[in-house]
């Protein structure tokens, strides 16, 4: 994700579609910095941008991890699913906020993979 932030020239989209809803490059980018810990939704959409990032790039569509074959692909449909349900900014609370939170790491564990 940090490498997304660090280098937004590298951007192969003008837009993103996050949750059913396009958003400009610049908005995007603007979610990926702006992300915190208190919105599940900004935290689950960051490191959903920076997946779908990784993707376009050619990055493995694979990764492991707790012994386990993980396709990202699907981690990324299961993500813009909730987003869909879950607006950015929704900020869930119990239960939901709690699946957000789980569905946001596999991203992240992809992102920090390091696979190519």
């Amino acid at each position: 994700m940090g490498y997304w932030k660090n280098h937004p020239e590298g951007w192969s989209v003008d837009e993103m579609e996050i949750g059913e809803i396009n958003y400009t490059k610049e908005e995007a980018f603007e979610m990926l910095i702006g992300a915190n810990a208190k919105d599940s939704t900004r935290m689950l959409a960051a490191r959903l941008i920076a997946a779908k990032l990784d993707r376009l790039c050619g990055g493995c569509p694979c990764f492991d991890y707790c012994n386990d074959t993980v396709n990202v692909d699907e981690i990324i449909d299961e993500a813009d699913s909730f987003l869909k349900s879950y607006p950015l900014g929704s900020d869930p609370e119990g239960d939901t906020r709690q699946e957000a939170l789980e569905i946001k790491d596999l991203p992240d564990v992809y992102n920090n993979s390091g696979c190519e």
